[in-house]
């Protein structure tokens, strides 16, 4: 447990730079490279290396091993970082309260395949307890790509009630290929969880990864493109889209019963924050807030109805036509429009029948 004015016991963060450091496809060592001043534990970086890469062990001056085998084959500079803090147990926590800033990457480590690395009770492994609390640096999923075919992996955060949870990015490796190898972000609690960065899938392997709010908190996404590479899952709770957040890529965004979506232009007015990602409604509601100028909020994307009943609500302040590419409709499925609805500029469109 992390709190008030102890942010500084955790270490600074430092980075170095590993020159002249060879690697080679399918193997954990590097060689090559000073030692000097590394230590096992420090995190690695470099183009050909998964996210979350860690050095295991120092075998002389010239070289390491990493936790991690390198993708491809190269020589040249690897980042190695210092300060790092690990979770790497299903039932360890990290939690801060109190309102602190944490400058370190974080890393939630799996432990193997069908692995949870979420925290007590499903609560979130980086947990906020009391105040607003931030991490500055990257959030790293390691070992997110599951080694065999229809495997997930499950990865979370969560803030309690009255508290708040501030991520910048969150970086995971799911490389593409093979059959239904997934990584799973969860987002939990009856608290606040802001991006400020994107959920990013390095390999932007579509279709791999979801995220999943869940509980009666609030999600807040910032980013433009904040979650291109994955799957969004909303199954409780509201999740706001606000300032300059799009959602952007091209799989689906999903709204259960019991979850509000709300894309949010009264303080900027971002036009196309759906982008060509699909929106699903399964029961849900969505709120479209429009800038007192007025704004059109094109997709590219089909809207679809799939069960039960779900709404769509303009709000008042200013113009919306609201566009989608199509609509697929199942038996069964209704959808209410509710709010400003029914003028020449406050409309709901498709591009296709």
């Amino acid at each position: 447990v992390v709190k008030t004015g102890l942010a500084s016991a955790l270490g600074t963060s430092t980075t170095v730079a590993a020159s002249l450091a060879v690697t080679t496809a399918s193997s954990t060592t590097i060689t090559g490279s000073n030692t000097t001043g590394l230590a096992p534990g420090m995190m690695i970086a470099a183009a050909n290396i998964p996210v979350g890469t860690f050095i295991s062990s120092i075998t002389d001056g010239t070289s390491f091993v990493i936790s991690q085998a390198a993708t491809t084959s190269a020589t040249g500079t690897v980042s190695v970082t210092s300060g790092v803090i690990e979770v790497n147990n299903q039932s360890s926590v990290l939690q801060l309260q109190g309102g602190i800033t944490v400058a370190n990457p974080v890393v939630l480590t799996s432990s193997g395949d069908w692995a949870q690395i979420n925290g007590i009770d499903t609560q979130g492994a980086v947990q906020s307890l009391s105040g607003a609390n931030t991490l500055t640096a990257d959030l790293i999923l390691a070992f997110a790509r599951p080694g065999a075919d229809n495997v997930n992996k499950l990865f979370g955060v969560g803030a309690a009630s009255g508290a708040t949870l501030t991520l910048g990015n969150v970086k995971f490796d799911n490389a593409s290929g093979s059959t239904n190898r997934n990584t799973f972000f969860q987002v939990n609690g009856a608290g606040n969880v802001a991006f400020t960065g994107i959920l990013d899938n390095v390999n932007a392997a579509v279709g791999s990864s979801e995220l999943r709010k869940y509980s009666t908190g609030t999600l807040t996404f910032n980013a433009a493109n904040s979650v291109a590479d994955s799957t969004l899952q909303l199954f409780r709770g509201t999740t706001v889209f606000q300032g300059a957040a799009t959602a952007g890529g091209s799989t689906n965004l999903n709204v259960y019963q019991n979850a509000i979506l709300t894309f949010d232009n009264t303080g900027t007015n971002t036009a196309n924050r759906l982008a060509n990602k699909p929106l699903q409604l399964l029961g849900g509601t969505v709120n479209f807030l429009p800038a007192a100028a007025g704004t059109t909020d094109v997709s590219t994307g089909i809207l679809y109805l799939s069960n039960g009943g779900s709404t769509i609500n303009l709000g008042s302040g200013g113009g919306m036509a609201l566009t989608f590419a199509s609509l697929t409709q199942n038996a069964g499925a209704t959808l209410n429009l509710t709010g400003t609805f029914g003028s020449t500029t406050n409309k709901l469109l498709f591009t296709t029948a």
